[in-house]
C-alpha cells in the first residue's frame, strides 16, 4: 500500500499540482484516506485513483477525471469502495467484465440466430 504523507487531497491542493517533466505521471498519496490519491500526467490531466489489495493482489482503480469529479465526490466514491473491497467485491473486475460484456450489436445477431424460424416472414426486427 503507499505510504500516507501529510497531504489532504481537495480541489485547493488539486490546482496547485505541476505536470511532471521526467515521468508519464506522478501520483499524490492523501494522508486522510488510505489509498486514495490523485495523478497528474504529463500531458496535464488528473485523474482519482484508488489503490487497494484484495485476495493478496495489489490492484489500482481510476475513480474519474478531474473537474468532472471533485476531491470531495472522489473521497467519498473510495470510502465506498473501500467498504465494498472489505466484503470481497473487486471493482476493478467489475469494470473489465463490463467492458468484455456483450456489444449491442452481438446481442441483436445472437437474438436473429436464436429466433430464426420462430418469427413469422413479415416480422420487422428492425
Amino acid at each position: 500500500m503507499p505510504k500516507t504523507s501529510q497531504i489532504l487531497i481537495n480541489d485547493k491542493f488539486i490546482k496547485t499540482l505541476e505536470k511532471p517533466t521526467n515521468t508519464a505521471h506522478k501520483i499524490y498519496w492523501d494522508g486522510k484516506t488510505t489509498g486514495f490519491g490523485v495523478r497528474i500526467t504529463k500531458s496535464g490531466a488528473v485523474s482519482f485513483v484508488l489503490r487497494y489489495v484484495l485476495n493478496g493482489r495489489e490492484r489500482k482503480y481510476t475513480i474519474g477525471n478531474y473537474p468532472t469529479h471533485s476531491a470531495l465526490s472522489a473521497r467519498e466514491t473510495a470510502t465506498k469502495l473501500k467498504g465494498e473491497i472489505a466484503n470481497g467485491f473487486d471493482p476493478l473486475e467489475k469494470r473489465i467484465a463490463d467492458y468484455n460484456a456483450y456489444t449491442l450489436n452481438e446481442l441483436i445477431e445472437e437474438y436473429i440466430a436464436k429466433m430464426k424460424g420462430k418469427l413469422r416472414e413479415n416480422t420487422c426486427i428492425f
